[in-house]
């Protein structure tokens, strides 16, 4: 905890390069930080001070009081969600209030004593393997118990979510290459991607090429007139919200 808590945070970016989420790296040191400074160093046994810290949610919460500590709190991920709305046929999407709250509550009363630590991770282990998106029913050890198996319909449950649209990008980023050398400069420490080194770039606006978008942009951005080369190709890539075409 204390190595993670005074580290560089380029050295914690650079360890946790490809994970992606690296604003979780950073919650991460702060949360360690904070254990250091309120807890004497000691990961909190206690729910509403572990869930204090920041990034710990409550799936997260859950996770490491029952897997570290045994205690008797529910770990729901996505997993469990799935065997609960199939097991009790929920007939809403798991994410509204009523199902999560069911869900949360079934998920704590089902903990065998002193058991939790097991039947947490079994639970999700069960999930993954077993009640996975294409449930495995002849293999399932619960199938006799399940309501969504009895009305055959185990299929259709999880009931889906409303829907995620995903705004389209359009965007541009240029390698400048000077004397065997690359620019790269660092993003502001506020925002998306906060500190993070890239190539120059951004949006492309209507009407524009790429090639009169990354002149712009390099002017703007770095004050550096340039003249584009050439093409190193086009990446197509989606995240969160965005489904983005890079030139």
């Amino acid at each position: 905890i204390r190595s993670v808590a005074e580290a560089h945070p380029d050295a914690l970016l650079k360890a946790w390069e490809g994970l992606g989420y690296y604003s979780r790296v950073r919650n991460l040191q702060r949360a360690a930080q904070m254990i250091l400074e309120r807890h004497g160093g000691r990961i909190p046994d206690d729910y509403s001070e572990l869930r204090g810290l920041p990034g710990i949610g409550d799936y997260t919460a859950g996770a490491v009081l029952s897997i570290a500590y045994n205690l008797p709190v529910p770990a729901v991920d996505a997993n469990v969600e799935r065997v609960f709305s199939r097991l009790f046929d929920i007939d809403s999407p798991v994410k509204s209030i009523a199902a999560s709250d069911f869900i949360r509550h079934m998920a704590r009363e089902l903990i065998p004593e002193g058991q939790a630590r097991e039947f947490n991770q079994a639970l999700m282990e069960f999930g993954a393997l077993i009640c996975s998106k294409n449930p495995r029913c002849e293999l399932c050890p619960l199938a006799a118990h399940c309501q969504s198996k009895r009305l055959g319909i185990a299929k259709e449950r999880p009931v889906p979510g409303k829907k995620v649209s995903y705004a389209a990008l359009e965007i541009i980023s240029g390698a400048l290459i000077h004397n065997g050398k690359i620019f790269l400069q660092k993003r502001l420490e506020s925002g998306v991607w906060a500190g993070f080194w890239e190539f120059p770039g951004g949006k492309l606006e209507e009407g524009e090429s790429p090639e009169q978008g990354v002149t712009s942009e390099f002017a703007e951005e770095t004050e550096f007139m340039v003249r584009p080369v050439s093409c190193l190709g086009t990446v197509r890539h989606g995240y969160t919200r965005y489904r983005i075409r890079m030139h």
